[in-house]
């Protein structure tokens, strides 16, 4: 203050106040608790010892009016005990939390076009203190630009390459080096610089003379679309607001509360193996929009539609592409199921397909090479598209979010253009594989949750499996059988020749190409008993869901039972055992109804395919 001759300086670069400590002060720090730190980490860690280039000035004009000794010259501030530099640092130092931008710790700074002004990216002068101060001092200068303000953060230079060549230059010196410098004092930086740029304007850099020295310093990432399913329902939560979603933990045989939603938890980070968990019979999860009203259930198979969807259009399996490529693949073909058949590769890429390490090697070089990722359904289009649904769930006053509204809302942001797609053969080509996620996975899906839930169990499709296992090797040892042999020692079992027929026809369906016993029967070979085949086993949940009439039936009696107009004593007993069923699986009354209904639409729509 004033009193004490002169006048209160707020420094623009705001560090940790670790670094307004002497350097012996900072090492005694930190040889103190860097071991325990480390251990808890996990991992060694880098420390920022580095005041800020005002706050070096400041603290010795602070120790200079404080200790005539170090003003006349006979000290200096190292010959200071720790006590007398702490004592005095504390009559004029503040500590404040260092505040950022909600949700987010990066600064994006836009391509500056012609005639740069280098003060919004580093330091102006001061008219007023460049008469108190010499021109190099730094407390002569603001250092107000957003890059110095970024200190101890992210910072995000978004189409860069569209920058001149002497603002490259000096972004290049930020990035490679951390230190900001034009016309003012240099600034050593401690923070993480990012370039972005769109493929064109990258590919133009690359053959512009001017720039050679950027791109080859440069390290280059490519930036697309996510493609797995559970990092873009992640991405679409994020877009929305992590802090408006609760959730629930499933499967613990007790009825857990409702808490905040960890997202890192309800979609965990990649194994060692790179596998992603989704949220199906983990985790249920609530919209909460309004802290006075009850939260918005998002029902089963809800996110897990919308995320597929996106992930669907973003795929590319055009054989064209594959043939800009000659002699780069030996593994797979331009017509490799896992190519060509867009539902085939997101069973591999959700791990329900067990694929051959060396094939998944090469999808995923072409997939790089094809760009995947670079069209498709945006985020942007995503967030629209879940707020959207969200907005008539609620309008509904159910309080659940369903695949039924997912589907509505979807429909009606393309009618409207509000997701827009670049041509008419494109829409056609996204209702075409949005049919295939309906189709293949909210259907089947909803399907095993319904059989489940109403049967009280879910072994049918497993059973049919290993049934159709046991016809299979018969048939295999004599074409002619009419039976096969459980193996515990069970009678004999007859061979049904058309269901095995109808499973074959869906496998066809579902992997585009012909079943092959004895390409199972080596799958049986190297595996145990126990693991059984993903893809036949999908064949036969799909037959299942066609042909079971036990789960439709069921399922229309409970619809009308909901809807009040079935009051059959049986179908009544039938709802008490379900409801105390519903919430281990993520349902409530109301989601369940929904789940019925529109299981009862698909199901008929994959009936009468032509209608």
């Amino acid at each position: 203050g004033g009193d004490v001759g002169f006048t209160e300086i707020d420094p623009d670069i705001k560090r940790s106040p670790f670094t307004l400590l002497r350097s012996d002060m900072q090492k005694d720090i930190v040889d103190a608790v860097r071991s325990e730190v480390e251990k808890r980490l996990g991992f060694k860690v880098e420390v920022w010892f580095q005041p800020a280039p005002k706050d070096i000035e400041i603290i010795e004009q602070i120790m200079s009016h404080e200790y005539s000794e170090i003003a006349s010259g006979y000290k200096s501030i190292d010959d200071l005990t720790p006590e007398e530099y702490l004592l005095a640092l504390e009559k004029y130092v503040r500590v404040v939390p260092k505040l950022r931008a909600k949700g987010g710790s990066s600064e994006i700074i836009r391509a500056l076009g012609g005639n740069p002004n280098f003060q919004k990216l580093y330091v102006e002068q001061n008219p007023l203190r460049m008469m108190l101060y010499p021109g190099q001092s730094a407390l002569a200068w603001d250092f107000t630009g957003k890059v110095v303000q970024q200190d101890g953060g992210a910072l995000i230079f978004d189409e860069a390459p569209r920058n001149e060549k002497e603002v490259l230059d000096s972004l290049l010196e930020v990035a490679q080096n951390s230190v900001a410098e034009a016309d003012g004092p240099p600034i050593r930086l401690d923070i993480i610089s990012m370039f972005t740029g769109n493929d064109e304007s990258i590919a133009s850099a690359r053959e512009n003379g001017n720039l050679k020295a950027f791109m080859d310093r440069s390290h280059t990432v490519p930036m697309r679309l996510n493609l797995h399913p559970w990092e873009i329902a992640k991405t679409a939560i994020l877009m929305v607001g992590p802090d408006k979603f609760l959730m629930r933990k499933l499967g613990t045989g007790k009825a857990e509360k409702l808490v905040p939603l960890a997202l890192n938890e309800v979609f965990p980070l990649p194994d060692s193996e790179g596998n992603l968990k989704g949220i199906h019979r983990r985790y249920a999860i609530y919209y909460s929009h309004n802290s006075n009203e009850a939260p918005v259930l998002i029902s089963p198979h809800s996110i897990e539609m919308l995320s597929l969807t996106a992930s669907i259009t973003r795929l590319v399996v055009d054989p064209k592409e594959f043939t800009k490529f000659p002699g780069e693949f030996e593994k797979i073909t331009p017509q490799h199921q896992y190519f060509v058949n867009p539902v085939a590769r997101l069973k591999m890429i959700l791990g329900q397909d067990n694929v051959n390490l060396a094939v998944r090697t090469e999808l995923a070089k072409l997939s790089r090479l094809t760009r995947e990722g670079e069209s498709g359904i945006s985020s942007r289009d995503m967030q629209s598209w879940i707020k959207e649904a969200f907005d008539m769930a609620i309008k509904q006053g159910i309080g659940v979010l369903t695949p039924e509204i997912i589907d509505a809302a979807f429909n009606k942001l393309l009618n409207e253009e509000t997701i827009i797609v670049p041509s008419t053969a494109l829409r056609t080509e996204w209702l075409k594989r949005y049919s295939l996620i309906k189709n293949h996975f909210t259907l089947p899906g909803l399907h095993r949750d319904l059989q489940e839930i109403i049967a009280g169990h879910g072994q049918r499709a497993e059973r049919l499996y290993d049934t159709v296992i046991g016809e299979i090797i018969a048939l295999s040892e004599d074409a002619s059988a009419n039976s096969w042999q459980p193996d515990n020692s069970a009678p004999a079992q007859p061979i049904n020749k058309k269901r095995l027929d109808s499973i074959k026809a869906k496998y066809k369906d579902l992997h585009n190409r012909e079943f092959s016993p004895n390409f199972l029967l080596r799958h049986m070979a190297s595996s145990s008993r126990e693991i059984r085949n993903p893809e036949l086993l999908a064949a036969v949940e799909a037959y299942l869901t066609e042909t079971e009439l036990e789960i439709a039936d069921t399922a229309k009696e409970l619809i009308a039972y909901h809807n009040g107009s079935n009051t059959n004593p049986e179908i009544q007993k039938t709802a008490s055992l379900i409801e105390a069923r519903l919430a281990n699986y993520g349902y409530d009354n109301a989601s369940f109804a929904a789940a019925l209904s529109y299981w009862s639409v698909l199901h008929g729509q994959q009936k009468k395919p032509t209608e």
